[in-house]
């Protein structure tokens, strides 16, 4: 299993989705916060899961689509 770091404008931005998403979706309130947790347990047991990213943005990055929400998880495995 791996450790995850997390760059202090990921942890912004995932408490600004997650507050977003919870004031504009009182259907599924807890949908973004549930997929993401499932997510990240994913990637810690299968860190290569997700395709490589192919722009020089996100250089040596992964990318994972959220289905049910469909926010989008980049991440970096060093």
């Amino acid at each position: 299993m791996i450790e995850l770091r997390y760059a202090k404008t990921a942890l912004r931005d995932i408490l600004d989705a997650s507050m977003h998403w919870r004031s504009t979706r009182p259907s599924a309130p807890n949908l973004l916060d549930d997929e993401l947790t499932r997510a990240l347990d994913l990637l810690m047991l299968f860190p290569d899961i997700a395709p490589r990213t192919l722009t020089a943005r996100f250089k040596n990055a992964r990318k994972m689509i959220l289905a049910g929400s469909g926010y989008l998880l980049i991440y970096r495995r060093e």
